[in-house]
């Protein structure tokens, strides 16, 4: 082993000029952003799909200004472009069970992102099922993929909180699905936005 010559790729001596087209630098804003939503059953408003709309709410997301938010599973034509399976490994699935697809409208365009819970937390640190009924607290990832108007092509990541609270209450009859009097979702992270 002590006389063999590590091979190096030859993609690795390539100088940074020789790099393909599409790895050249695309001018971009990059921002240091927060939300914070109130959702709850008295806040439930259904996206406009075939899909389920599992809860929205209203609130800011700084420093773009007030919006809304739905969460969606299933299918919707704002998802068709953005494929789950283009964005995410098995195990990334695995551990942040992303599954949720959520469109935030802002005045001037929608931001697009996949939210996924990482874990639940009670009324401390210890880990609880996801089940639990009582007091819980997810611990989310959103992966921002892209939006429109002026959000178009936006890329980003935020972690943060939903922790819910007040009585829940049945939402769906059919799958029994339920929601707590209140909801306070919120998230901090970057984002970035093509400005060409």
């Amino acid at each position: 082993m002590d006389n063999e010559q590590v091979k190096v790729p030859e993609e690795a001596k390539k100088p940074a000029e020789e790099k393909k087209e599409e790895e050249k630098f695309q001018p971009c804003m990059t921002y240091s952003v927060r939300m914070a939503y109130e959702a709850g059953y008295d806040l439930l408003k259904k996206w406009p799909c075939e899909g389920k709309t599992v809860h929205s709410g209203i609130g800011w997301f700084h420093p773009f200004g007030k919006s809304e938010y739905y969460a969606i599973v299933g299918d919707c034509p704002e998802k068709k472009d953005f494929p789950i399976e283009t964005y995410f490994t098995d195990d990334w699935m695995d551990v942040y069970d992303t599954a949720l697809f959520c469109i935030y409208r802002l005045k001037d365009g929608d931001i697009y992102a996949y939210d996924g819970i990482f874990c639940q937390r009670g009324a401390g640190d210890e880990g609880v099922p996801e089940k639990t009924v009582e007091l819980r607290r997810d611990i989310l990832t959103n992966v921002i993929v892209g939006g429109t108007g002026r959000y178009k092509g936006a890329r980003g990541l935020m972690i943060g909180t939903a922790e819910g609270s007040g009585e829940s209450h049945v939402v769906d009859t059919e799958s029994g699905q339920t929601l707590p009097q209140a909801l306070l979702k919120c998230l901090e992270g970057y984002i970035k936005i093509p400005t060409d």
